[in-house]
């Protein structure tokens, strides 16, 4: 897989935050009893939430144009322009590649959490519920979000992956 096939992939990407904020909005239906007498399942969720939607996929971004880039100096032979891209993609705290990791495993982990406190708190929410938040909960479908979120995480870590392979193909034309 080239890296058009990757950017694709990257473009393909649900936002974690769009995702969390649409989750946070069903669960913001229930009633204000089941909050009271579910308090710890409610900050688990909504911290979990909150640490979803830090997460940003423009970090993915920024690693393949700069892969793309340390491709084009590797042409131009740029030894300057290599080194400086390698060192960049492999130490910058903000976009090299083991923040990425970081934060891939991030996501992993506050989707775990997620995941167990709303099916700890799935079968009482809609109990109490007036009819018009009831359906509007049911419409919204909060499990089905957090599964694409489950699926966002694991296609990043494969994307991840690609990228890591590119790299280290790219390190060794270099020699």
């Amino acid at each position: 897989m080239d890296l058009k096939e990757v950017k694709k992939e990257i473009e393909s990407l649900l936002e974690p935050k769009i995702l969390a904020g649409q989750i946070e909005k069903a669960v913001e239906l229930a009633a204000p009893a089941k909050k009271r007498a579910f308090s710890k399942e409610f900050s688990s969720l909504r911290k979990s939430l909150q640490e979803i939607k830090s997460l940003e996929t423009s970090s993915f971004y920024d690693l393949h144009y700069h892969l793309t880039a340390l491709g084009t100096a590797q042409l131009l032979e740029d030894s300057r322009k290599v080194k400086f891209l390698s060192h960049k993609i492999v130490k910058d705290t903000t976009f090299g590649i083991s923040a990425l990791i970081k934060e891939t495993k991030l996501l992993q982990e506050h989707t775990n959490q997620l995941q167990q406190s709303f099916s700890k708190l799935a079968p009482h929410l809609a109990q109490g519920m007036d009819l018009e938040s009831s359906l509007l909960f049911t419409e919204s479908k909060p499990e089905n979000k957090i599964f694409q979120l489950k699926e966002s995480s694991k296609k990043r870590a494969q994307i991840l992956q690609r990228m890591g392979k590119h790299f280290v193909a790219l390190i060794k034309k270099k020699k």
